[in-house]
């Protein structure tokens, strides 16, 4: 990230930003951010082969009901997939893992 100071947008004010200082802002700034090379992000903590691998394992396991997950866990990964990949760790599985995590439940809301 590059130093800066608060930006105020319609959203609200963000920042003030420093150089390897993790700050939390909404998704679509961290994409925005991302695009123009200013920033990194860092990947929820479901994000992750190994936590996938758990929802995956206890939606097979559980038949009858949906785990809770993440609200909107598929598009954001789908959007940090495609728009941030370089920051994320093994992004070919995780994407294959979101996807059977996807399609298990959609298998299990079609029964």
């Amino acid at each position: 990230m590059v130093k800066s100071d608060v930006i105020t947008l319609m959203r609200g004010e963000f920042g003030p930003f420093e150089p390897s200082i993790t700050t939390t802002v909404p998704l679509w700034l961290a994409l925005a951010l991302r695009k123009v090379h200013r920033c990194k992000i860092l990947p929820p903590r479901w994000l992750t082969v190994r936590e996938l691998d758990r929802y995956i394992s206890h939606e097979r396991e559980n038949e009858a009901e949906l785990q809770a997950i993440p609200f909107y866990f598929s598009k954001i990964a789908s959007l940090l997939l495609h728009h941030a990949s370089d920051d994320l760790v093994n992004p070919g599985m995780l994407r294959r893992c979101v996807e059977d995590l996807s399609n298990i439940r959609d298998s299990k809301m079609r029964k």
